[in-house]
């Protein structure tokens, strides 16, 4: 074992633990790959459901924008007839 005569051997033993501790949990060329592959899957699935969420809004803004459409039909109605105009103006 190399001596270091300006560390005392307990900073050594430190130094070398930690070294030691960052080559047996450092991330391999392999593992980044495998997480790079698994958040490219959870992208493609998240694109897809932003897709269907999209979809459904669309359809649920058309469907709330067709019943306003009739309620202000009917409330017009309703003011022509207190009014005493109903029939008078064409659309």
């Amino acid at each position: 074992m190399i001596q270091f005569p300006h560390m005392e051997r307990k900073k050594f033993d430190d130094v070398l633990e930690a070294v030691n501790f960052m080559a047996a949990n450092m991330v391999t060329k392999d593992d980044l790959e495998n997480v790079t592959n698994q958040l490219t899957a959870m992208n493609e699935r998240l694109t897809a459901v932003e897709s269907k969420i999209a979809g459904t809004n669309r359809r649920l803004d058309g469907e709330a924008m067709e019943r306003q459409d009739h309620k202000l039909l009917e409330r017009i109605a309703a003011i022509e007839k207190h009014l005493g105009i109903g029939d008078s103006i064409n659309a």
